[in-house]
């Protein structure tokens, strides 16, 4: 998950941010943790490799959506994202976001000067010549590819139980050794703007 807003890229032709640039956070990721309860309020911290927090967003969940608040920029952004389910086709129901600004169903919003979708915020999914951090990403669609997509909590029908286990242990784990990496990067982009201001 990575802040935005500040188009670091600016003056580059073609350039376009990826989806790791800014931090984001993945709706059926807080259904699998339980963390989509009516009067939940958590906050969602990333931190460096010694623990220091580089930064957070605070979440309110109520009946129908979820209220993020954070600072960019030393500027405050409060903004309500609505919830909304869609049924499955062996039962039960799937929850997603619905962007602010388009009103497109998504799994994931991203933090910047507004939370708004990958589309919205016009980011790119990393390419084949992407870093380690891409190459997670690719990975993980494949593996949600053998799950029927990105609904990985569902037990595609067929499939023996182990297996499912540990295509889902290896979702969870690219999760977590991306956040390292995007906080690696982070650390990077923030120590390289810190030397750019000093030569101001």
């Amino acid at each position: 998950m990575g802040t935005g807003g500040s188009r670091y890229g600016a003056g580059r032709p073609g350039y376009h941010h990826k989806t790791f640039h800014f931090h984001s956070i993945d709706v059926r990721r807080l259904q699998r943790e339980n963390n989509l309860r009516a009067g939940l309020c958590l906050t969602c911290a990333w931190k460096d490799d010694s623990g220091k927090v580089l930064s957070s967003i605070g979440m309110t969940v109520d009946q129908k959506g979820v209220t993020f608040n954070y600072r960019i920029n030393d500027q405050p952004v409060n903004q309500y994202v609505i919830l909304v389910k869609t049924a499955c086709n062996y039962g039960g129901s799937r929850t997603w976001f619905l962007c602010p600004y388009c009103q497109r169903r998504c799994t994931h919003v991203y933090f910047g000067q507004q939370v708004a979708c990958r589309k919205c915020h016009r980011l790119r999914y990393p390419s084949q010549s992407d870093d380690d951090t891409g190459a997670t990403w690719r990975k993980q669609r494949k593996l949600e590819a053998r799950l029927g997509g990105e609904n990985y909590w569902r037990k595609p029908k067929g499939m023996h139980e182990a297996t499912f286990q540990r295509i889902r242990q290896e979702i969870i784990g690219l999760e977590s050794e991306r956040d390292r990496l995007l906080c690696i990067s982070y650390t990077a982009l923030m120590a390289r703007l810190n030397r750019i201001q000093r030569h101001w």
